[in-house]
Formats: C-alpha cells, structure tokens, sequence
C-alpha cells in the first residue's frame, strides 16, 4: 500500500518535467516528427529526426512569432525550442537529384475536443496534419 501511493506520487510529481519524446508522424522517405511536452509550464517542444538513409533537409518551424530554420543531415536529430503557442509548423524541405519532396506539419495543441487529458501524455498528442507534396 505505501508503494502504490509512493509510485502514484512520483507519477504526478514526474509529469511537472519535460516527458519523453514521443512519435507524432513521419514524412516518407524522409524522417520522424517527436514531440515532448512540459506540462508544468504548458509548452511543447517539436524535433526531426532525417533518417540514416535520406538526404539533407531543410527545416522550418513557425509558432506564433517564432521562426526558425535548421540544415539538417541524415541521421541527425534537431530540436526546436518549448514554445506554448498552440498552433505550430513545420515545413520539411529536400531536394535532390530525383527532384524536390516538401512535407507541411500541423500541430494543434488547442484544438477542442471531448479528450479531457492534457496533451503531456504520449496516448494523448495534439491535433496533427500532414501534407506531402510528391517529387
């Protein structure tokens, strides 16, 4: 009985910390989008991840104000900053001799829904589109 309560304790104390990255989407041929949650603080953090096996990409993230562009090479994993806008982005650019591939990303943290869990869970992750635009 104690370690149950102990358990249930460290639960709720742990998610006041920035979670785990967890999988949102992937983008063919190209990489994975994670997400990772600061509850505490009600912010939310975007990562790429371009697979082993993909070319250089080209990403570019815009939350409210906030805009930023990283190069990113295959097996490279990048981070944008925690933000609390709701609403973010994420175009994924390659382009290579076969021709260019670019991916558009959706997130909404505000979407209303009848889910009434935070998103700081990974069975609970925001709203995602994913929009990919052939070679």
């Amino acid at each position: 009985m104690i370690v149950a309560a102990f358990v249930g304790s460290a639960l709720v104390v742990g998610a006041h910390a920035a979670t785990r990255p967890s999988v949102l989407t992937a983008v063919p041929a190209v990489g994975m989008a994670y997400w990772k949650a600061d509850c505490k603080r009600e912010r939310w953090a975007l990562g790429f991840r371009v697979f082993a096996s993909s070319a250089t990409t080209t990403l570019t993230f815009r939350a409210g104000r906030l805009r930023r562009s990283k190069v990113v090479q295959p097996a490279q994993t990048f981070w944008f900053p925690f933000t609390g806008v709701k609403q973010q982005v994420l175009r994924v650019d390659q382009f290579t001799e076969a021709g260019a591939l670019r991916a558009v990303i959706t997130l909404d943290y505000g979407y209303p829904s009848g889910n009434t869990v935070a998103h700081c869970y990974a069975y609970a992750p925001p709203r995602v589109t994913v929009q990919v635009y052939p070679r």
